[in-house]
């Protein structure tokens, strides 16, 4: 009896010292007043000393400029930097997917990620893909280049016709990236994360500038996936993040 009679006691006195510290407050500075407060943000997957994390390449296209190599670098460098995971060395990985186990497979399914990380001894294995898209749009709703068609049938293909109508309409286009990531946990057999990364960006060409060669399309790209990777980095690293959230005494 005793004992709960002096937690009511306890409580009352914590409730009353809060409220002199609002009361402090509101007599320093006024009526109103915003307070910081220091917020913990969780990572999708948290990593500790000792946890070792197998990398697979993300499967996609070269696209002519190298693309792979720009994806996987960006993505071995969120793990290795801003994490502890203990990052399985990738010689050992592409050894052993080389190796008659894994050679006639094709990376990419839950259960070869499954087995390589069995056969590597890894908690986590890390696989996925990415693509870039581009889709012509217009902005007012209907079909690109259809405000040019009023004197003559849209006909991009044909060299002859009103000067204006047929070598400089604008293009509008909509580049699209997608990193699609997984990573499994080998203990438990079931993926941690499952998620998709999206970047996009618009531009408007003259028809005369269009193809795009290899490096203006390499610049568009890595454009968009410093985007993605800097969206992957924030959902895995280990780390707390101060976020502005305010209170109003009134």
């Amino acid at each position: 009896m005793s004992t709960t009679c002096n937690n009511k006691v306890f409580l009352a006195a914590g409730l009353a010292l809060v409220l002199l510290v609002i009361i402090a407050l509101m007599g320093c500075h006024g009526s109103a007043q915003n307070l910081k407060i220091q917020v913990k943000s969780e990572p999708i997957i948290k990593a500790v000393q000792g946890t070792t994390l197998a990398v697979l390449s993300l499967e996609g296209k070269d696209y002519e400029f190298d693309s792979s190599k720009m994806v996987n670098e960006e993505i071995n460098s969120a793990i290795k930097d801003l994490t502890s995971f203990l990052v399985i060395p990738e010689e050992e990985v592409k050894s052993t997917m080389e190796s008659s186990d894994f050679a006639e497979r094709r990376p990419g399914s839950m259960q070869f990620a499954y087995d390589l990380g069995k056969t590597l001894r890894a908690t986590y294995v890390l696989y996925g893909s990415y693509d870039m898209t581009a889709e012509e749009y217009s902005e007012e709703g209907y079909p690109p280049n259809e405000r040019y068609t009023s004197d003559q049938p849209y006909a991009p293909n044909i060299d002859y016709g009103p000067s204006y109508s047929m070598r400089n309409w604008d293009v509008d286009i909509r580049y699209i990236l997608s990193l699609k990531i997984k990573i499994l946990n080998v203990e438990q057999g079931q993926l941690s994360v499952d998620r998709e990364f999206t970047a996009t960006d618009e531009q408007t060409y003259k028809a005369s500038d269009l193809p795009l060669d290899n490096s203006e399309l390499k610049l568009i790209f890595n454009g968009l996936l410093v985007d993605t990777a800097d969206q992957f980095r924030f959902q895995l690293t280990p780390h707390n993040v101060d976020e502005e959230r305010y209170v109003l005494f009134k």
